[in-house]
Parts: structure tokens; sequence; C-alpha cells
């Protein structure tokens, strides 16, 4: 899948409020929830891996959160932080109601 610059900005580029949802310190979680977050609004699923991510989506998302290509190979895909990446995710979706 190569994507040029246009739908790169086009389909991976994060809004304010997008940001906002991101960890706030730069590195692997950063990289990996913006990572999550896109991935799951062009394919309805998430991730298990890295390798399901194209390299040049990797690089492109890493300059948009400050981070590093090499941030996602430290990333907890699987682990209580990809859990709960996702869990912030559909929440900030709408697509899931808190249980009261």
């Amino acid at each position: 899948m190569a994507l040029g610059q246009n739908d790169l900005k086009t389909q991976w580029s994060l809004s304010t409020k997008k940001l906002a949802l991101l960890p706030s310190r730069i590195g692997s979680g950063r990289l990996g929830c913006a990572i999550l977050l896109k991935f799951f609004q062009f394919q309805g699923f998430f991730p298990t891996d890295q390798k399901s991510i194209p390299h040049e989506i990797v690089v492109y998302v890493a300059s948009v959160t400050n981070s590093t290509p090499e941030h996602l190979d430290v990333y907890e895909w699987g682990g209580r932080t990809g859990h709960r990446h996702r869990m912030k995710i559909i929440s900030f979706l709408g697509l899931c109601q808190p249980s009261w």
C-alpha cells in the first residue's frame, strides 16, 4: 500500500482534539495510541502488532506526534498499555456507554 504525502496527510493526520487524547509523554505510548486511533477509524478494528502498519505510515504518524518510528518497536500492543489505549479510543469515539 504505497501512499503519497497528500494521502498520508488526509488519512493519518490528527486534529487538535485527537492529539489531546494521546498520552502527554512523548514516545511509544503516544505513537502507539495515535496509530491505534487512526487505524481503527479506517479499518474498524485494532491492529494486533506493528506488522499491520506500513512503514511510511509509522514514519508519518511519528513525525506528527513528535516521536520516532523506533518507539513503536517497544509499544505494548497486547499489554496493559495497549488495552488502556483501546478502551480510551472506544470511549472517545462514543462506541461504549459507561456502565452505571
